[in-house]
């Protein structure tokens, strides 16, 4: 085939998929249609990064490395600062050596509030054997730390304003916890609350024996 003839047929084509792919887009009217969101957190589908009003991620902050969640493999790492004071800052890598329950919450979440206390219990009972650990899901700090002083809850607490962190660990329903054994491998994920005999079996699973005290 002639050369520059080639040359014209491949623009021709180039041209044909472009004008497809803007149909497609337009939804063939001509009027712009979203393309489908790259996480599905309840926001109605919206992209974390289009929310309105989502602070910039501070420095030193976020996801640590590409990697997502996944069990049996180690957990990503990633630093946001504490709940408590707004300057402490809380890597999950922190806690290496000791089991980890990691914990999704936010103010407007029924089940949050109800599952809480339990987690309290527990890590009041265990100490050291067992960290529970929460993140907030882009709260600010006044609705994140007022769900905590109500519920009387004092284990570590940290906030993800842009939803970072929450995006990476794939957070689509609430509450989610993760589970993560003394090596940093993730043993189990559980979407809904954690009820107290749910706990049990999964604590058990991270090598945590927990006798709840109305058990005894």
């Amino acid at each position: 085939m002639n050369p520059a003839l080639r040359v014209l047929l491949l623009g021709a084509a180039a041209l044909a998929v472009v004008a497809v792919g803007l149909y497609a887009l337009t939804g063939g009217d001509g009027a712009e249609t979203p393309s489908a969101p790259e996480s599905n957190l309840p926001f109605g589908g919206t992209p974390l990064p289009e929310l309105p009003g989502m602070p910039t991620l501070a420095a030193g902050t976020g996801p640590v490395g590409p990697d997502r969640p996944e069990v049996g493999k180690p957990a990503p790492d990633f630093a946001l600062y504490s709940v408590y004071d707004g300057t402490t800052l809380h890597s999950l890598s922190d806690f290496r050596g000791q089991p980890v329950v990691l914990n999704w919450y936010a103010s407007w979440c029924g089940p949050c509030r109800a599952e809480l206390p339990t987690y309290q219990a527990a890590q009041d009972a265990l100490g050291d054997e067992v960290v529970f650990f929460a993140v907030n899901l882009i709260e600010d700090t006044d609705r994140a730390l007022g769900m905590l002083e109500e519920l009387d809850i004092s284990f570590p607490a940290v906030l993800d304003p842009s939803g970072s962190v929450s995006d990476r660990w794939r957070i689509s329903q609430m509450p989610t916890t993760y589970f993560i054994g003394a090596d940093g491998t993730v043993v189990a994920q559980h979407i809904g609350p954690v009820s107290e005999g749910q706990l049990v079996e999964l604590l058990a699973g991270l090598a945590v024996d927990y006798v709840p005290a109305n058990q005894d």
